[in-house]
């Protein structure tokens, strides 16, 4: 089944305390439009993290950051 559109809310693009070690090797292989929606003080996801991964594997996706919000 073929996916129109994928979300991701809060997405943890690294584990926590690892910056260094990206988790996004599976995002290349979604060819629908993503959707990131980011919490601005989400310390497991920061928004210029989540933008820098959609801009470094081009991906089709747009970024929608909320002001004040996190994840715990």
């Amino acid at each position: 089944m073929k996916s129109a559109r994928s979300g991701f809310s809060g997405l943890p693009i690294h584990p926590p305390g690892r910056a260094d070690k990206l988790r996004d090797a599976h995002l290349p292989e979604i060819k629908a439009p993503m959707l990131f929606i980011q919490g601005e003080r989400d310390a497991s996801a920061p928004k210029k993290r989540i933008r820098a991964v959609i801009e470094r594997l081009h991906l089709p996706a747009t970024l929608h950051a909320i002001e004040a919000a996190t994840t715990r």
